[in-house]
């Protein structure tokens, strides 16, 4: 949309009746100048219609200074030379639709939003658990999003635990489900990579003697800042690593075999990946998936070590599910 003074005002068309020899009503300064004044005989001189006047020369260099002055951008100087052209009420008007559009723009600033800052208890929780969903057997994927991924699977572990200090009224917050969130993906990140390296390091290297799987589980429930008492290595602790050691194996070799420039192991999306393709294999079937991960546990044993497992557990007693 072009602006007000870009387009010409309509001009009145001046009529001469009888010896009249102006409208009283007419406004328009150029119809009273002297080359539309009537002559004696009634007639006007010249046509009535206002004739554009020539810019004024002075207010152009003055605007094009204070432009310079101001630094304006060159779009804001041509803007600030066509106003110095306007007539006084058009630049009352032009003032009047800028106070109204810097309004409307302050009506559509949102006010800054007060910080959220979690609870301690909050926190905490989010801390223990997540690293607790990342050991935990029954998890089926690592950085899958969507409601089987870890970030939906701890807010809804979370949401049904009455002293996590997630309450309804938090869930509901968007703004503060956004910061809870992010915490928890930076504690789920931190533990995925430290897991990933102890995994790595357990396959032995150079003089180093691999490490059985008993003493795998142990080294990253060592990772956990906050020792819990009642989390030992349990049976299917042992399985689920054993599957998370040979996926790893399996990746470095299809890496080697297909190698691409500047392209990193996707360890944890392989895994989901691996986890997805088993249950699927298995027809979803909790007997058959079992069995499944019990034949990879073997394999594990006679790959790095043979250790009775008689001794542990069967069922973690902390499960995320």
């Amino acid at each position: 949309m072009s602006r007000r003074w870009e387009n010409p005002s309509p001009v009145r068309q001046h009529s001469s009746t009888g010896s009249d020899n102006s409208d009283p009503f007419n406004e328009d300064p150029g119809l009273s100048s002297p080359s539309c004044q009537p002559s004696g005989d009634g007639l006007p001189l010249a046509n009535p219609r206002k004739r554009r006047e020539a810019p004024d020369l002075d207010l152009i260099q003055y605007a094009q200074h204070i432009a310079r002055k101001c630094r304006l951008k060159p779009g804001s100087t041509k803007e600030l030379i066509e106003y110095s052209q306007l007539d006084a009420p058009q630049q009352s008007i032009w003032l009047a639709g800028q106070s109204l559009q810097m309004n409307e723009k302050l009506d559509g600033i949102q006010p800054p939003e007060t910080p959220y800052n979690m609870s301690a208890t909050l926190e905490g929780f989010i801390d223990k658990y997540s690293f607790l969903l990342l050991i935990d057997p029954k998890t089926s994927a690592y950085v899958a999003k969507g409601k089987d991924g870890p970030v939906e699977r701890l807010k809804a572990y979370l949401r049904k635990t009455p002293d996590s200090g997630l309450t309804l009224t938090i869930a509901q917050d968007k703004a503060k489900v956004k910061v809870i969130e992010s915490r928890m993906r930076a504690k789920l990140t931190h533990g995925r990579n430290a897991i990933k390296d102890v995994i790595a390091a357990s396959l032995g290297h150079d003089d180093q003697e691999p490490v059985h799987i008993v003493n795998l589980c142990q080294q990253v429930l060592d990772l956990s800042y906050n020792k819990e008492p009642d989390v030992n290595v349990s049976v299917e602790m042992c399985g689920r690593f054993a599957f998370l050691r040979e996926s790893y194996t399996l990746q470095l070799k299809n890496l080697a075999a297909n190698p691409k420039p500047n392209v990193a192991m996707d360890y944890w999306g392989g895994v989901d990946k691996d986890l997805k393709s088993m249950r699927e294999a298995k027809g979803n079937d909790p007997g058959r998936i079992s069995l499944c991960i019990a034949d990879t546990l073997a394999d594990d044993r006679r790959l790095y070590g043979s250790v009775d497992l008689g001794t542990l557990v069967h069922v973690s007693p902390i499960s995320v599910a």
